[in-house]
Order: structure tokens, then sequence, then C-alpha cells
């Protein structure tokens, strides 16, 4: 009899059930039957990668869908986004970032949205470089800029404002952005 299926531990190669279930232990896979000595057939579960892409499609679907029940909703769910994922890629951070920026404003916590829009400023380099096509099509739906103008303007930091409207600006967001500078430039 199999030490595999003694211990209730697995699955054999062969496809017959060596015991309740399939073995996990510690990341490894039971693959023992009659007659081998269970450890010796155990085989390492490789871990699932997503690329940088699936990950981003997964963001914006599930905040999309989040959305739809609230602004509140949606920043419960970035949130968890950003604590759960320890290894989210700089350039889906950067997307994360920014709509964690706009559903700040939307319910009115101001200091997590300074916040949000740092980072999300911070990783526009990287979004450029590694998510390029994303980015692209995504330049006009950008929050940071809008959200980081308003609260900078709101605290009296209009060098701040003003530095903001020139990033924007610089990566080509249009004429709007400049007519806001000149006009904080007239307030300050």
């Amino acid at each position: 009899v199999c030490v595999m299926r003694l211990a209730g531990l697995g699955h054999c190669r062969c496809g017959r059930q060596a015991g309740w279930g399939q073995a996990r232990v510690s990341g490894w896979v039971g693959t023992g039957h009659d007659g081998h000595f269970g450890w010796g057939c155990m085989k390492r579960i490789e871990p699932v990668r997503k690329r940088s892409k699936d990950i981003l499609e997964d963001l914006l679907d599930g905040h999309a869908e989040a959305d739809r029940e609230g602004p509140e909703t949606a920043r419960r769910y970035l949130e968890r986004v950003i604590a759960s994922n320890h290894s989210l890629p700089n350039a889906v951070k950067f997307f994360t970032y920014d709509l964690l920026a706009e559903a700040c404003a939307r319910v009115g916590d101001d200091a997590r949205l300074r916040e949000a829009v740092e980072l999300a400023l911070a990783y526009i380099p990287q979004a450029q470089e590694d998510a390029d096509r994303a980015f692209a099509k995504y330049l006009p739906e950008i929050r940071c800029f809008e959200r980081g103008i308003a609260a900078a303007v709101d605290d009296g930091e209009y060098t701040k404002a003003v530095e903001l409207c020139d990033r924007a600006v610089a990566l080509g967001l249009g004429e709007v952005y400049a007519r806001k500078r000149a006009s904080i430039d007239r307030w300050a």
C-alpha cells in the first residue's frame, strides 16, 4: 500500500486516487500510488504568473464593477487591491493610484487623495514604459492631474498646482491645462 494513500495525501500519476484528495503540502502535490514511496513522488506546483496586461485588465474591470455601486465601494476595492498585491507591477500601480485619487475625491477623503495623487505621479514613467499602449489609451482619462491641481489650489499651494499643469501639458494632455496654468498664475 502506498504511503501517500495511507496518509490520504493525493492522486497518483496514473490517475487513481491515492486518498481523500490531492495533497498540497507547502506547495507540493503528491503523485504517489501503490508501490511508490510517497514523498519521492512529489512534484512542485508552479505559481500562476499573470502578465501586467492581464492584471491591468482585471483591475479596470473590477474597478468598473465596484464603481457602479458607488465611489466608496470603488475606493474600498482599490484599497484592497493595493493591500493584497505586494507584487503589483509598477505600471499597474499608476492606474491603481490614479483611480484611487478619483474615488477619494468623490468621497471627500482629502488626505488619501493627496497621497494617491503623489503616488500616481511617481509611477507615470513606469506606466509609459511598461504599458505604453494602455497608457496612451488611458491618457485622456487621467485623473491625478485634475485632482492634484484642485487639492493644491485648495491648500493655497499655487506653485505646486502650476507644476502639475506643466507636467500635464508636457504629457500632451492639451490646452485645458495650459489655460488652467494661466488662470492659477492670475490667482497667485
